[in-house]
């Protein structure tokens, strides 16, 4: 599931992305927000405890 949403912080309207990221198996699941940088250019690295 996601969502997208702008979060004010002191007048400085981010955009946010909100996912619910699960293991394949489904035991487990983590919500992350991410900021949306339209000229990013990489990945994502998630610590493996998470």
């Amino acid at each position: 599931m996601m969502i997208t949403y702008f979060r004010n912080d002191e007048l400085n309207y981010v955009p946010i992305i909100k996912a619910t990221l699960k293991n394949p198996l489904g035991f487990k699941s983590v919500e992350m927000e991410f900021i949306i940088d339209t000229g990013f250019q990489g990945g994502v690295l998630i610590p493996f405890r998470t």
